[in-house]
């Protein structure tokens, strides 16, 4: 094999290899084969950020948001919490490189993109809840809502925990506790999947917290 011939094979080599690399970068670690559900319908698989086209809370946007399902509400949700998370290091028990958020302002932000700009969460009115919104309800019973083993996948969680406030994502409920997805656990905007068992998590709130939904307005 000639001198140039063994250069090309070793930089195609190199390529591949680095290559590879990138790929296992924006891979992420799922916690169970069945806790990411795909999402086939294109109306929620195709969401597109601000400022790639029309959006701002249009008219469009709005009947868009209407239209979907909860289910595939919350979905969109948990996509852009994931993609944000990937793009940033992170995945399961991995914290990603720092956001820019805290936990609440994120979450806002998620919810932001992944309904085009028209879906908003509401201030809080203490640690562990909100003021009334037009795009947020409590699901379940009773005013507090659903206990977190009723929790489901892309509803959010505002929780008095420990000595702090904090706004989570749930990713998963696998019966025993949840997978939640949320930003700055290491108080330096850090996005991640974590889990916390139903016991972990009553004991850390205190029993102090609101289960929300986002919905169509």
């Amino acid at each position: 094999m000639k001198a140039n011939q063994v250069k090309c094979l070793v930089a195609m080599m190199m390529l591949a290899m680095s290559l590879g690399a990138c790929s296992k970068v924006n891979k992420m670690t799922e916690p169970t084969a069945t806790d990411v559900q795909a999402v086939t319908d294109s109306s929620v698989s195709g969401v597109q950020k601000p400022g790639a086209g029309n959006f701002g809370g249009t008219v469009a946007n709005q009947q868009w948001w209407r239209s979907l399902t909860q289910a595939q509400r919350n979905e969109a949700i948990c996509q852009e919490a994931n993609t944000e998370m990937v793009a940033l290091g992170g995945g399961l028990n991995k914290l990603s490189r720092p956001s820019g958020y805290n936990c609440k302002t994120w979450a806002q932000h998620v919810v932001l993109v992944a309904s085009r700009n028209v879906a908003s969460l509401p201030a809080s009115t203490s640690w562990s809840r909100w003021a009334a919104g037009q795009y947020v309800n409590i699901p379940g019973y009773g005013p507090a809502g659903m206990p977190i083993n009723g929790a489901q996948r892309g509803q959010i969680v505002q929780a008095s925990w420990g000595s702090w406030p904090h706004t989570m994502i749930i990713w998963s409920n696998d019966g025993n506790g949840v997978y939640v997805i949320d930003c700055n656990m290491d108080f330096l905007g850090g996005l991640e999947i974590h889990y916390v068992t139903y016991a972990k998590f009553e004991s850390t709130s205190g029993g102090s917290y609101t289960i929300y939904q986002v919905i169509g307005g």
